[in-house]
């Protein structure tokens, strides 16, 4: 059974909206805030809830997206560990060995499986990487490569796995992609996406 996690301070019923995908039960932190239009939603979709401290909550908790990264990236590493420091939880899926091709091949059969359901690959040949993920059969990998590309792929096409090249990206670009990338679609309204393309 699918677990959605939500180790922050507040939960709303637009976070429900943003981030619920069908999961059945949804674990909170012991002092989690829960607004009376979030509990309404919940009850709706009779998903169960079940509080646990913060620190508790984290990559073991099915239905979070994976992150996966060919080599180590100084700036990739940074905004991660930002991120981390906001709350996103990913799941360190394992790094390439010396066969490129057959991890892509392995990381790309799991996403399928669903074990996670979605993944972010960091490789230095993201297009390359998204063509073979794209062979597996469940797989739509999308090559992105600033956060515009990511906001239109999620409200349009709702890829499973975005792959990303960090050389030439910016801290910040890195920070965003990593972000949207991994946030359950979609992540704005198609009328939102001109502006954050531009």
């Amino acid at each position: 059974m699918s677990v959605l996690s939500w180790p922050e301070k507040l939960l709303a019923e637009d976070d429900l909206r943003r981030r619920w995908t069908g999961e059945r039960e949804i674990v909170l932190g012991a002092k989690t805030i829960v607004t009376p239009l979030a509990l309404d939603f919940l009850r709706g979709k009779r998903i169960a809830i079940r509080r646990e401290n913060a620190s508790d909550i984290g990559v073991s908790i099915a239905g979070g997206w994976g992150i996966a990264l060919e080599q180590p990236h100084s700036l990739l590493a940074a905004a991660l560990k930002a991120l981390a420091n906001e709350g996103l939880s990913l799941i360190a899926m394992e790094n390439a060995g010396k066969d490129k091709l057959a991890w892509v091949k392995s990381l790309a059969k799991r996403i399928a499986e669903g074990k996670p359901p979605g993944a972010l690959l960091v490789s230095e040949h993201a297009a390359l990487a998204a063509c073979v993920a794209n062979k597996t059969h469940g797989i739509r990998a999308a090559v992105v490569s600033q956060p515009g590309e990511v906001r239109l792929l999620k409200a349009t096409l709702g890829p499973n796995l975005f792959t990303v090249a960090a050389a030439g990206r910016t801290y910040f670009e890195l920070r965003q992609i990593v972000k949207l990338a991994t946030a359950s679609p979609p992540v704005s309204p198609l009328g939102e996406i001109d502006d954050a393309h531009r």
